[in-house]
């Protein structure tokens, strides 16, 4: 019986063991992906091959009625798993990510897209955003974000690690701009050119 009892507590701490190792093998591989996945945002700001939703950028894109901002990250992975960010978008031959708002089922008005100007040396991916709410306006803006690995904790305490866009600031350019963007990415450095009717003298923009 002693005996039995001996062989049982081994099978117990076996499995245990097991199941641990298991957890640590299974978390390795979530970090090599995410780690895989950081590198491929970084490097063309796509996700698995495809543009970031322009729906999630629009989220971090303050309102033009508003001085703050709202939400200041995104969760990629959700951008794309969930019910959250859907409707169909696309990327254009300019370099623009498109979607039309109007289309069913979004039912809404305008439009929204952005374009990746460059990343700079401090590690902030530069975005040039326009934002159409049925008029005629096109509202356009400079937005920073870093994209990192971040964590959240579950309902269970543990953590569950997550790659994420984080809004780092946005520079209104206002409607219909049509000046020159010009990155500096060794400097940390935007130039923005003047344009007709929103950006009078040119200037720049240093990061600290």
């Amino acid at each position: 019986m002693k005996h039995l009892i001996n062989a049982f507590v081994v099978l117990m701490i076996f499995n245990a063991s097991f199941a641990l190792n298991a957890q640590e093998r299974q978390s390795e591989a979530d970090s090599s992906t995410l780690r895989r996945q950081l590198e491929e945002l970084n490097r063309s700001f796509t996700y698995q091959g495809k543009p970031i939703h322009p729906r999630a950028i629009q989220d971090l894109v303050a309102w033009v009625s508003d001085a703050l901002p709202g939400p200041v990250a995104v969760d990629v992975e959700g951008a794309y798993r969930n019910n959250r960010y859907f409707g169909d978008y696309e990327l254009k031959k300019d370099g623009l990510v498109f979607i039309d708002l109007s289309q069913n089922p979004l039912d809404q008005e305008g439009s929204f897209a952005y374009e990746r100007l460059g990343k700079l040396a401090n590690g902030l991916h530069v975005l040039r955003t326009f934002a159409n709410s049925g008029g005629t306006g096109v509202f356009q803006s400079l937005l920073l974000v870093e994209c990192l690995i971040d964590f959240e904790y579950k309902n269970d305490g543990s953590r569950r690690s997550l790659l994420v866009i984080k809004r780092r600031g946005e520079f209104a350019l206002g409607d219909r701009y049509s000046g020159t963007i010009k990155l500096e990415p060794a400097e940390n450095a935007i130039l923005i050119g003047s344009d007709k009717g929103n950006v009078k003298k040119p200037y720049r923009v240093k990061l600290r």
